[in-house]
């Protein structure tokens, strides 16, 4: 930025003192003082191709002492900056999560104009993703008196009042860049900031993009879903999961291609550790049901299709404890880089999972202990599907 002072101001502050440019002498400041101040000027805005520029005069009142006294009043153009950001980032994924903020400063270079230092400074809010970030870079100058006597910071405006306005991500076709063919999606953001009482609204627009492959071979456009189910397997036990996607080439014709993904479901027999309960199995009672997820890792399901394995434990809670089932589900994600989206899938709500039928086995009693082996009938139903699963276990009453 350019910064620019009033010299001939500063030149008329010394008596019987050359202030010509070509003299790089200044005058021995016996004795000075800064007695008056004014608040910084009226802010100029232009727009321009390099952005939004800033101006405004900044002043002082000086009174002091060299050869002979003087009283001046130093002056300097103080200017800012900003801009609109555009910006390209390669992305891994179309699931770009919440953003973080924060603000840092820098420092620039600085130019001296007599008595008085100008240094470009830099604030910058940043907006940052897992897997990508971007700064909005708002420039603005400080001024410095300093004669050797007196030091005094001249006034000047400053970015108060930052507003972010959020953003927004916009679906947009695929394109060419060089010799590599990419699917995109542009992010839109904005903030408000004040400045010299002015309010300015500044925003950003980032091409996220993933690549496709050559420019030189048909590409997809754009994909679209048409469709998608899940059906239960009729003699096994799992799910097929299916998608049905349009998608417009780039050589103008439309295909529609349809991907599945089996499913397996919950493991038709579990054994668990011998529980002990204090308490009567007369008075026993299923107070509620639950699912709690322990883990989650992906497998290869073929074409675009990846397999999300979900280790959850159902909960059943009783009166006297807690019985937990460990068991997995499966979800299919389908990604072809431009779409990326859940397949038909199930997921087990806490809410559906239903006891159908627990078969309490006496087997024999050692003082106060009771021995049961329990045989559990679990069904987790899922819309109109549904799947069971047998929990075997032994348990010790003792009341």
């Amino acid at each position: 930025m350019q910064i620019s002072a009033a010299a001939a101001v500063i030149c008329a502050m010394f008596v019987m003192v050359s202030c010509d440019k070509d003299d790089p002498l200044l005058p021995e400041v016996i004795e000075s003082e800064v007695y008056d101040e004014g608040e910084a000027g009226e802010v100029t805005a232009q727009s321009g191709t390099e952005g939004t520029s800033l101006s405004y005069e900044s002043w002082i009142m000086v009174r002091g002492i060299t050869r002979a006294n003087f009283d001046n009043r130093v002056a300097v153009t103080l200017n800012g900056l900003f801009e609109d950001v555009e910006k390209i980032h390669p992305i891994n994924h179309w699931a770009i999560g919440e953003y973080q903020t924060f603000v840092t400063r820098e420092f620039g270079a600085s130019r001296q104009e007599d008595f008085v230092t100008v240094t470009d400074s830099v604030l910058l809010y940043t907006v940052r993703f897992d897997e990508f970030e971007f700064s909005y870079p708002l420039h603005y100058e400080v001024a410095v008196y300093d004669d050797g006597v007196t030091r005094q910071v001249m006034p000047y405006h400053y970015y108060g009042n930052i507003r972010d306005n959020g953003g927004v991500l916009e679906d947009a076709d695929s394109y060419v860049d060089g010799d590599k063919a990419y699917a995109r999606k542009i992010y839109r953001h904005s903030i408000m900031v004040d400045f010299g009482g002015e309010s300015y609204e500044i925003k950003a627009e980032i091409t996220l993009r993933r690549e496709i492959g050559p420019a030189s071979e048909p590409y997809a456009l754009r994909s679209e879903v048409v469709a998608k189910s899940i059906e239960k397997l009729p003699s096994a036990d799992g799910f097929v999961s299916s998608i049905t996607v349009k998608s417009v080439m780039s050589t103008g014709e439309e295909t529609e291609e349809t991907y599945t993904a089996s499913l397996p479901a919950l493991s038709n027999l579990i054994t668990g550790d011998e529980i002990t309960v204090y308490g009567g199995i007369d008075d026993l009672e299923l107070l509620g049901t639950e699912t709690r997820e322990t883990s989650r890792s992906f497998e290869e399901g073929g074409m675009y299709v990846t397999l999300e394995r979900i280790s959850e434990n159902c909960v059943l809670h009783y009166n006297h404890f807690d019985l937990e089932i460990p068991f997995v589900r499966y979800a299919a994600l389908f990604d072809n880089i431009l779409l990326q989206e859940d397949m038909g899938g199930y997921a087990y709500d806490g809410q559906k999972v239903n006891v159908v039928n627990a078969d309490w086995s006496f087997i024999e009693q050692n003082g106060e202990k009771k021995h049961y082996f329990l045989t559990l009938t679990i069904r987790m139903e899922i819309g109109e599907l549904y799947i069971e699963g047998v929990y075997n276990g032994w348990f010790v009453f003792i009341e």
